[in-house]
């Protein structure tokens, strides 16, 4: 159970910052991207989203942090909310 823990973990903490960053900077400069087209623009902000996903990667056991195991209790306390 801890490799599936630890794999979201990494998935969650290098993909929604840039992912945040992404839609932040998509709709800061939507004129400037409408007139750079689609093309060009995803290829800039897909290229800003890798980039930034670099110093995540490198940073994430300081991210992740230590495992604290499981309880099902809480596991169930998350299912139903």
């Amino acid at each position: 159970m801890d490799t599936p823990r630890y794999l979201l973990s990494m998935v969650l903490v290098v993909s929604i910052p840039p992912a945040i960053l992404f839609w932040l900077v998509g709709h800061q400069q939507v004129a400037l991207l409408r007139e750079l087209g689609l093309q060009l623009s995803y290829t800039l902000l897909g290229g800003v989203v890798l980039l930034s996903m670099f110093p995540l990667l490198r940073l994430r056991t300081i991210l992740v942090g230590a495992d604290l195991g499981q309880s099902w209790e809480l596991v169930g306390l998350g299912v139903l909310l």
